[in-house]
């Protein structure tokens, strides 16, 4: 679950991840023949979760009896896609998700900036305004070969 990101190495590490992913499921004998009914509504609750709250949700990881943090979740994903990244040249991958949780999402950024316009004394269309003046400096700053 994804949102638009304005800066290209989160959108790079992101689509990595995913790639990541799809590579470790085409090199399991049969894919997907170990997910159960649980499997799914594990899925399904963890969409639900990370709609709501995004890289802040706590996380159900099958055979644990603890949710996880999304960067709990990472430290076992780059436990079991690290041989993959580096055959992929995808190494940084993991190391670029952990900043990405560390400084926040694109929305999150959106509506501090959101938030910080209406308790200045912006209205609703200066402050929407604002938003979208930081995702155009965003965007513009992987234009200019600054990140």
């Amino acid at each position: 679950m994804t949102d638009a990101c304005p800066r290209l190495d989160d959108a790079l590490c992101i689509a990595s991840l995913f790639r990541l992913l799809v590579a470790y499921a085409m090199d399991q004998p049969r894919p997907g023949s170990a997910y159960s009914q649980a499997s799914q509504w594990i899925l399904k609750e963890n969409r639900w979760r990370a709609k709501r709250l995004g890289i802040h949700a706590a996380f159900i990881v099958e055979g644990y009896d603890r949710p996880f943090s999304a960067e709990q979740w990472l430290f076992l994903a780059e436990q079991m896609l690290g041989d993959a990244a580096r055959k992929m040249h995808v190494e940084n991958v993991f190391s670029q998700a952990r900043q990405i949780l560390r400084e926040g999402t694109s929305a999150e950024r959106q509506r501090t900036v959101f938030k910080r316009a209406i308790r200045g004394g912006e209205d609703v269309p200066a402050a929407l305004s604002q938003v979208v003046d930081q995702l155009l400096m965003e965007t513009a700053q992987q234009d200019c070969g600054v990140s």
